[in-house]
């Protein structure tokens, strides 16, 4: 039918724009849901209408049905001529082939209001299965973008800054051992053993070599 062609088509387009390009697909969804909502509601206001002449035409031949058996009535009583009777008769007829063809009419609009109701239940299924999926992506989205956000706002930051901070740490505590290895003692009595120390190693080495020497002469 025309109205759920125009909607494919209209969903199609708002699908094929949120695809191809940087779109809010939030409020494409939202004009999306509105229109089958929409369309939903006239699917219903045409089942409506489609019922109602439905049962008018059922009410009508239902009033056929009386009038065949009205002039069927009296075209038997004793009273009535020859020439009314054949009237009758005709007129009971043609009360007879109108309820016929409204039966017709009235098998093809019960097709119609079936048709229209399974569009209608379509059209809700869809509208239904459409709000879980945005609402479930509406959800993601913005967990998305509360992590990003806090990322973005310094989380990244303050890992880096602790890092930084550690290394400074240790490197400030590296130095200051590095310094104690190679500091001049302070206290006099330690100086001068390290001198004596230093000053017996030296004869030490001296008297060595002076070994090494008369011994090779």
């Amino acid at each position: 039918m025309q109205i759920f062609t125009r909607i494919s088509t209209s969903l199609t387009t708002a699908i094929e724009r949120a695809v191809g390009s940087m779109e809010n697909h939030d409020a494409v969804l939202a004009a999306a849901l509105k229109e089958l909502r929409t369309a939903a509601g006239e699917a219903r206001a045409r089942r409506n209408r489609v019922r109602g002449e439905a049962n008018r035409m059922a009410q009508q031949i239902a009033r056929l049905a009386d009038a065949q058996a009205t002039w069927e009535r009296r075209a038997v009583q004793d009273h009535t001529d020859e020439a009314t009777a054949l009237e009758c008769l005709r007129r009971r007829d043609a009360s007879r082939n109108q309820a016929e063809a409204l039966r017709t009419d009235l098998v093809k609009q019960q097709e119609l209001d079936e048709r229209l109701g399974a569009n209608a239940d379509r059209l809700d299924r869809r509208i239904v299965e459409l709000s879980r999926q945005r609402a479930l992506l509406r959800s993601r989205e913005a967990a998305a973008d509360a992590l990003s956000t806090s990322d973005a706002a310094g989380v990244g930051a303050v890992f880096t800054d602790v890092d930084d901070t550690l290394e400074r740490w240790e490197a400030r505590i590296a130095a200051a051992e590095s310094g104690l290895d190679h500091a001049e003692p302070t206290d006099a009595l330690e100086r001068t053993f390290i001198a004596e120390e230093e000053r017996a190693s030296l004869m030490d080495e001296l008297q060595r070599l002076k070994r090494g020497d008369s011994e090779g002469s």
